[in-house]
């Protein structure tokens, strides 16, 4: 028997870079960082380290189970031990005094083919199946420090939703939760229009609930999730 298995979307990378790159080469002279007006595209959460902890209520017996994980990832995170670890696009807009809004998107999605032969005979069949994503708007404020070199604390809020299927896709399983963060970020430009962002990362849980469906089972109370994560992000930004 053989599977085949993967489809994702960690290319924020790529896109987000391609795009920032066509934008900043158009603007002539490129402003600095933070400057009025600013639109500012980017990929977070590239690169990092991640200490996280993840505390589950059992819906039915209220036992309480707790695990940490540590993670060290580049450019992709299918199975990272929490969501906020996801790579994502991110898209902000300086308004006025350094203040920026805006946010960032990402997206995760799996699916399978099981095949196997013998005797004479070959069978093909869906495997199990997944998706995530997540939406996490924000607020921050670019402060230069020098020509090459600028602080960004940004804070915001995180919903996700993170769900998976059996092959026969009888068994279902659904994850949503909501959270907080708070990034202090640090933007180095490498060249004009561009930037590398690095700095500690903190992402709070508010609420998580986890839904699981089971044939032939009588409904259960939905479990409790709640993801705490904090540790080291890099990501890379274009400004025009």
């Amino acid at each position: 028997m053989r599977a085949t298995v993967s489809f994702g979307l960690a290319a924020a990378f790529a896109v987000a870079f391609v795009f920032a790159a066509a934008s900043a080469l158009a603007q002539k002279p490129p402003t600095a960082f933070g400057a009025d007006g600013q639109f500012i595209l980017g990929a977070d959460r590239l690169f990092g380290l991640s200490l996280a902890t993840v505390k589950e209520v059992n819906g039915t017996t209220s036992y309480t189970t707790t695990t940490s994980l540590t993670d060290v990832n580049a450019f992709w995170t299918p199975g990272g031990a929490t969501p906020y670890e996801t790579p994502r696009l991110s898209f902000d807009y300086v308004v006025a005094f350094g203040i920026t809004v805006g946010g960032s998107v990402g997206y995760f999605h799996r699916s399978s083919k099981l095949s196997s032969e013998g005797g004479g005979i070959s069978y093909d069949d869906g495997g199990p199946s997944g998706y995530a994503w997540l939406l996490a708007p924000r607020v921050g404020y670019a402060l230069p420090l020098s020509s090459v070199v600028a602080f960004w604390p940004r804070a915001g809020v995180t919903y996700y939703r993170v769900a998976s299927e059996s092959a026969n896709g009888l068994i279902k399983d659904t994850m949503n939760g909501f959270g907080v963060n708070v990034e202090a970020m640090f933007a180095f430009s490498l060249l004009p229009g561009f930037a590398a962002i690095a700095g500690p990362v903190l992402d709070l849980p508010v609420s998580g609930t986890r839904h699981s469906e089971t044939p032939a089972q009588p409904a259960q109370p939905d479990d409790k999730y709640k993801f705490t994560n904090w540790g080291l992000a890099l990501g890379l930004i274009g400004y025009f």
